[in-house]
């Protein structure tokens, strides 16, 4: 009894520490937790997360499957589980992942912000819009979302709509240069040139031919 108590102890101490940033001290709780019980569930969840904050995806990738094979239905881990994926280069993998965990968490916009993000990867940026767009009906307003969304539908020359994406953003965080820049570039695309310099104006000490600016 006293040891089971030690070892929740032990997670609960590795879930502050990795909410804390304190990655190290997080690692070292769950291998506290798993030289006790090899195998044990959350502590590779934990560890695989730990892995994935420190841009180790294999080491995560690794560590997640095996907590996924044990709590096959939980779908924080295939959410952490394809994110490892996308990272590591496997953005088709990821994909596939985060579809299974968008089925069993339908109102979660972590897992369907992160689908879309491993399908603007894996090149199929219609798919990816859709799922951008189910973000801001579950958040609606949510700027990481209204960012990718934008930039995918701008990487697709859907100016209207990038446009309008935009726009959105600038409304709900208002100010940022690339934002600001991207607009003016769209609208000098459009041949709307008085409206351009006004979003260029707006962005001092930044460059409007940024690399992530359209053409």
């Amino acid at each position: 009894m006293a040891k089971r108590k030690n070892l929740q102890k032990a997670l609960e101490s590795a879930v502050r520490c990795f909410q804390a940033g304190d990655l190290g001290a997080a690692a070292n709780h769950c291998n506290t937790v798993l030289k006790a019980v090899p195998g044990e569930s959350n502590a590779l969840h934990v560890l695989g997360a730990v892995r994935l904050r420190q841009n180790d995806p294999q080491t995560a990738i690794s560590l997640l499957d095996q907590a996924r094979k044990a709590e096959h239905q939980n779908a924080e881990i295939m959410i952490n589980l394809g994110a490892a994926y996308r990272a590591g280069g496997q953005a088709e993998k990821a994909a596939e992942v985060l579809r299974e965990a968008t089925a069993r968490v339908s109102n979660n916009p972590s897992a369907h912000l992160n689908l879309a993000n491993a399908l603007a990867t894996a090149g199929n940026a219609a798919a990816a819009v859709k799922f951008y767009r189910q973000v801001l009906t579950l958040v609606p307003g949510h700027t990481g979302a209204l960012n990718e969304m934008a930039r995918t539908l701008n990487a697709m020359g859907d100016v209207d709509a990038a446009m309008a994406a935009y726009k959105n953003l600038d409304a709900r965080a208002p100010d940022v240069p690339k934002t600001l820049n991207t607009l003016g570039a769209l609208h000098a695309s459009q041949s709307r040139l008085e409206l351009a310099k006004e979003y260029f104006r707006r962005a001092p000490g930044e460059a409007p031919n940024d690399s992530d600016v359209a053409a």
